[in-house]
């Protein structure tokens, strides 16, 4: 897994909070998932962080060319990130 830890790497989302920032930063999401998971937040008034990261999550499913989010295998996505969600 890669850890993002270059600010200037276009794949961190430098403004990213929470549990975002952490699977961002963990190389999990891209700055795309997480800023349109993070605009959805804001769009509908969400600010669960276990919500966003399902979100973002979703988002990246799609981006590599599945139509869903296999719940059942979310888990693994948690790779090496600390104090992963209950996903």
């Amino acid at each position: 897994m890669t850890v993002l830890d270059d600010l200037h790497d276009d794949r961190l989302a430098t403004r990213a909070q929470g549990l975002l920032a952490q699977f961002n930063a963990a190389g999990v999401l891209t700055a795309a998932d997480v800023h349109v998971a993070s605009t959805l937040g804001r769009l509908c008034g969400e600010s669960s962080d276990p919500v966003l990261l399902a979100a973002a999550l979703a988002v990246r499913a799609v981006r590599e060319g599945s139509v869903c989010l296999d719940l059942a295998e979310a888990h693994r996505s948690a790779g090496d990130v600390e104090e992963p969600a209950d996903l």
